[in-house]
């Protein structure tokens, strides 16, 4: 199963935007079209975007701590929090976008759309990405480029049936959520066993804490590293 999440990366997918005027925008990155978008638009109208994402607003003046690292600038004053959107997330914002302020836009998306514009002040990294390395005392070692395979390696390695039966008896919680559901309303759950969600981390620390939560209630012993 895992081996198929790693394989199954397509290529990346980018959005065209067109006005009716017939201007067009498309970046070789997604959010970086979302952005131009935003920023032809009246920001006294950013308040009738009512989106939000995990609990904050999507276009904001008021940015909070725990969304400080998922912040992109739209002009003085205003951000767009892009936080575990893909490609499909960001259509879907633009198509409401769209609606609510009548921007008479024509949204495409996909792999083969051509690049027609390039980030002139690109947003620097404020940091290298951290990973997560597990090693267990038979010398399994999970290690990825990805914080979410290396949570999904583990479980398939403890097992979603030993896990689901210690959740069973003593139900694991995080973020006020059952580690385990049997359906994923939330879409915040990766499918990792029959009729079995798991509750997947947002990012590198909840992945260790997250990973350490479950070998501690299941009695693992492994050394669970950040790095």
């Amino acid at each position: 199963m895992i081996d198929e999440i790693r394989n199954r990366r397509s290529p990346k997918s980018r959005i065209k935007v067109t006005y009716p005027n017939g201007d067009s925008i498309c970046y070789q990155h997604a959010k970086d079209t979302v952005l131009e978008v935003l920023r032809r638009i009246d920001p006294s109208k950013y308040g009738e975007i009512k989106l939000e994402t995990r609990g904050e607003r999507l276009i904001t003046d008021c940015v909070s701590k725990e969304n400080e690292e998922y912040k992109l600038p739209i002009c003085e004053g205003w951000w767009y929090i892009k936080k575990g959107a893909n490609t499909d997330t960001m259509v879907y914002q633009l198509i409401e976008i769209n609606r609510v302020l009548d921007l008479g836009i024509e949204i495409e998306h996909g792999s083969g759309l051509k690049v027609t514009d390039t980030v002139e002040n690109p947003v620097p990294s404020k940091r290298p990405k951290s990973k997560v390395r597990v090693t267990f005392n038979d010398g399994t070692i999970l290690d990825d480029e990805r914080f979410l395979v290396v949570y999904r390696d583990f479980i398939e390695k403890i097992g979603v049936e030993r896990i689901g039966a210690v959740d069973a008896t003593n139900e694991i919680i995080w973020r006020d959520e059952p580690l385990i559901r049997t359906t994923n309303v939330n879409n915040n759950r990766a499918k990792l066993g029959e009729y079995k969600w798991f509750l997947e981390p947002r990012n590198t620390n909840e992945a260790v804490k997250m990973i350490s939560l479950i070998a501690s209630k299941c009695r693992i012993d492994c050394k669970i590293e950040k790095y």
